[in-house]
């Protein structure tokens, strides 16, 4: 699991805040957005859309908002929907 994007990015820095509680296996790809290496290669080969953040699985790519990172991690993670979605009984 690898979370792409940039520390000044609200969206990013929820996405490994929600790993890290959650006890996730996630690996930081640094896109500095100051620099506009969101337009260069490899990140812009990857998302020619150039948005941060970005989540890659293997082979799957997730490009968007915050959102649809949230759910695809909450049902593509164990660690993740164990965590925060676990039976209270």
């Amino acid at each position: 699991l690898k979370i792409w994007g940039d520390f000044f990015s609200q969206d990013t820095r929820a996405l490994l805040a929600i790993c890290e509680i959650a006890g996730a296996d996630v690996d930081f790809m640094k896109v500095d957005t100051m620099t506009q290496q969101n337009f260069q290669a490899p990140f812009i080969d990857l998302n020619p859309n150039a948005t941060i953040p970005m989540l890659t699985h293997g082979h799957t790519k997730v490009i968007g908002d915050g959102e649809a990172i949230y759910n695809y991690l909450v049902n593509s993670s164990d660690e993740v929907s164990q965590h925060f979605f676990h039976d209270s009984q």
